[in-house]
């Protein structure tokens, strides 16, 4: 028995639809994989010494915005009130004579390309709780005081994995 003609339209359809929603699905996860290289990469660099990566941000920047006008085909005003944060980080850091890393700022605007607003501000509110934890347990062992400075970029990459998760489930 073979398909009808309206019946082959609609199979055809359907398997085309099947295809965008894989490949879509792919192109997210390729998202997800290059932000989460590019955040360990800088943890690294943050953690040993106490500066981020240049290559790897401008390198993560340059995908995500590409990704996002030529794969997700996202309006540039979404994109620009999805770096907001980290502009703000960028305007803290200047304020404060660099008592909040400009680096910190920078990943942050480079989070802001990857995902919408919402995403990025549950990644920070993860960040900054995972640094006041870590923090307040310092404090508690006596390793550390109210001026002991942490790199925040470990605590970006964690909290990354975390709405990665959350976003992919």
């Amino acid at each position: 028995m073979g398909l009808s003609v309206d019946q082959g339209r609609i199979w055809k359809k359907s398997r085309v639809l099947e295809i965008d929603r894989m490949r879509y699905h792919f192109m997210k996860a390729m998202q997800d994989y290059v932000f989460i290289a590019v955040l360990l990469w800088c943890s690294k660099k943050d953690i040993c010494q106490k500066e981020i990566a240049p290559g790897a941000v401008i390198m993560g920047t340059a995908y995500g915005f590409f990704h996002q006008i030529a794969f997700q085909k996202t309006d540039p005003a979404q994109i620009l009130i999805g770096v907001l944060p980290g502009l703000c980080f960028l305007a803290l850091s200047l304020l404060t004579g660099g008592a909040i890393g400009f680096g910190d700022g920078l990943v942050i605007c480079m989070g802001g390309l990857y995902y919408p607003l919402q995403m990025v501000l549950y990644w920070l509110f993860y960040a900054f709780s995972l640094c006041a934890i870590f923090g307040s347990m310092l404090i508690f062992c006596k390793k550390g005081g109210r001026k002991t400075e942490l790199a925040f970029v470990p605590f970006l990459t964690l909290a990354a994995f975390g709405v990665c998760l959350i976003q992919n489930r």
